[in-house]
């Protein structure tokens, strides 16, 4: 085989010469990381990807939390990792990560080995209509031919997989997002002429590429910079409003803007920063620490009515913003045009890059002076956020928001933290820390809380560098076979925190919970599982707190710790819990009014 550049010259089988080609190709247009599922029909492809050093390959049992690797690498890296399935349900059970990556603008390539066309509608085994199964949110997909030894076979192979990268990539104008590949492959699948089962011809066109290792299809983003006319129309706009408000909810297609930018605008135009947690520009010096405690104060939010709201990003988390931002104009910057608007407010759209934009705008506004709206918003806003602290440092009770806390204080500088869906992405937005040094992560593309161990996981091998995870007891449980997982070396150093409170208790606070409580068994659905016991039974070593201090002393060695995945189980009360929220709303309100 090669060692780099082009695979060899010839192939011993025209599945084997494209899947060589295919490797070759993904390795040109940066791709690093393969995760690959067990399969016979995909097994050209595998051993493909597997004998070329550019790529590193993960190998899982399970395409539905093998998709969620692939999705925790193109995540932390903004780079495409690919997953390699055989036919079947294996290509059905790609499809969550598929609605996430596409909602979140994750780039995700999904090659699924497929029966060739004589094969189909026969009640071959293992054989299902899957050319067109990952549904209307992919980016791109493509059926390839079944491969032959044809003059033009491998140009037009490479610049399917070229085209598939850039795509996937976010390099052909839209979003990055999941891009479907599917591969019809007659045996041989093995690297031979024979296999036992069946013979075939020895592939002879040549396999090579473009000269240098550079892909078959360069595609180059040349960014528009923001033009004077438009920058200067929204810097005397914007000078104009006293009453502004900068919200900020989680990106589609990027990292989401930067801190500095939002703190700009923020500095030059008085406007407060209401910020999601696990954005950058929640943890900038203009945000405000308790944002959301303040909108969901009734009183506060009535006299605190924005006349124009900046928007950036999609917010997903707190239900509460809406009474405080869908009553003013609303402006929302978005590099790919997208249409976020669930309040059905919007104004107006602005396609562009958010933080080259807002920086051009900082610059030619004068920095507003005394503004008593700024002020009001700033007193509350500390006021709040020592109201907060107060209740949560009370008593050595574990509820939601102490577990926030402690990972939040744990968490060391430079790893990365990813947060479940349901409870834990709200206590972390509702938490008064600040830690700009730790890259916080979420599926908020859909929401959902599924893959998120694996999502942790990924990140971990994409970055080599120490990821957390704050995650809720059913959110563990929906992807323990995430931990299946055989990671290529360096083996990562992920740690696990699980909130157990006995089920999806997000529910307590929701119209199905308060409607009828004593229906538990349909929605909080407890679990009754003893997830210390779970976690070793996948060897991971485990530790169990009750109350602070005890989490504290898990979480503090574990940040000492090295390589392996652990996990810290944080048993909280639900009721207690319930109550302590209850008890912070009610410290918000009182120190707010004080202020």
């Amino acid at each position: 085989m090669s060692t780099g550049g082009s695979p060899d010259a010839t192939a011993p089988n025209a599945a084997t010469a494209q899947a060589r080609v295919l490797a070759d190709e993904l390795a040109r247009g940066g791709v690093r990381h393969v995760v690959v599922c067990p399969g016979s029909r995909s097994a050209a492809l595998a051993i493909a990807v597997h004998e070329d050093p550019r790529l590193t390959v993960h190998v899982h049992p399970d395409e539905r939390s093998a998709a969620y690797v692939a999705l925790g690498v193109g995540r932390a890296t903004g780079v495409p990792a690919a997953v390699v399935v055989t036919s079947g349900t294996a290509v059905a059970n790609l499809h969550p990560a598929a609605v996430e990556a596409d909602a979140a603008g994750v780039p995700l390539l999904l090659l699924t080995a497929d029966r060739p066309p004589e094969l189909r509608d026969t009640g071959a085994n293992q054989t299902i209509a899957q050319r067109d199964l990952l549904g209307p949110g992919l980016r791109w997909a493509h059926e390839l031919g079944v491969a032959e030894d044809r003059p033009d076979a491998v140009r037009t192979w490479r610049a399917v997989f070229a085209r598939a990268v850039a795509a996937a990539r976010g390099a052909l104008g839209a979003a990055p997002g999941p891009v479907h590949l599917n591969v019809p492959t007659r045996e041989p699948t093995v690297p031979v002429g024979d296999d036992g089962r069946t013979s075939a011809a020895a592939f002879t066109t040549p396999l090579d590429g473009r000269p240098a290792s550079a892909p078959w299809t360069t595609v180059r983003t040349v960014p528009r910079d923001a033009s004077a006319g438009p920058v200067d129309e929204l810097a005397v706009r914007f000078a104009a409003v006293e009453r502004g408000l900068i919200v900020v909810g989680d990106d589609v297609g990027g990292p989401g803007v930067s801190a500095a930018a939002v703190d700009a605008v923020s500095r030059a135009t008085g406007w407060p920063v209401l910020a999601e947690g696990q954005v950058p520009a929640r943890h900038g010096e203009r945000a405000l620490r308790a944002g959301s405690w303040l909108a969901a104060d009734a009183r506060f939010a009535a006299a605190h009515r924005p006349d124009l709201v900046l928007r950036l990003g999609r917010p997903t988390v707190q239900a509460s913003w809406r009474a405080l931002v869908a009553v003013g104009e609303q402006l929302l910057v978005d590099a790919h045009g997208g249409w976020h608007d669930p309040w059905r407010g919007l104004g107006e759209v602005i396609v562009a890059d958010p933080g080259a934009l807002l920086t051009a705008v900082a610059e030619r506004l004068a920095t507003r002076a005394g503004s008593d709206w700024w002020g009001s918003w700033a007193a509350a806003d500390a006021a709040a956020a020592s109201a907060v602290a107060d209740v949560v440092a009370a008593g050595p009770d574990l509820t939601g928001a102490a577990v926030a806390h402690e990972v939040l204080a744990a968490v060391p500088a430079g790893a990365s933290l990813v947060v479940g869906a349901s409870l834990p992405v709200r206590d972390v937005d509702l938490a008064p820390a600040v830690r700009p040094d730790v890259r916080m992560l979420a599926n908020r593309g859909a929401a959902g809380i599924d893959g998120t161990v694996s999502t942790a996981l990924g990140t971990a091998v994409a970055t080599d560098l120490p990821t957390w995870a704050l995650l809720g007891d059913h959110t563990l449980l929906h992807d323990t076979n995430g931990l299946l997982l055989q990671p290529g070396s360096p083996e990562p150093s992920v740690t696990l925190v699980c909130v157990d409170n006995g089920g999806g208790r997000v529910f307590d606070g929701l119209p199905p919970g308060r409607h009828a409580p004593a229906l538990t068994r349909l929605f909080t659905a407890p679990h009754g599982r003893d997830l210390a016991a779970v976690g070793r039974s996948h060897g991971l070593e485990v530790a169990v707190a009750s109350d602070r201090p005890t989490l504290a002393a898990a979480l503090a060695a574990r940040a000492g710790d090295g390589r392996g995945t652990s996990l810290v189980v944080a048993r909280v009360d639900p009721a207690a819990d319930a109550e302590s929220r209850a008890r912070t709303a009610a410290a918000v309100a009182a120190a707010v009014a004080a202020a």
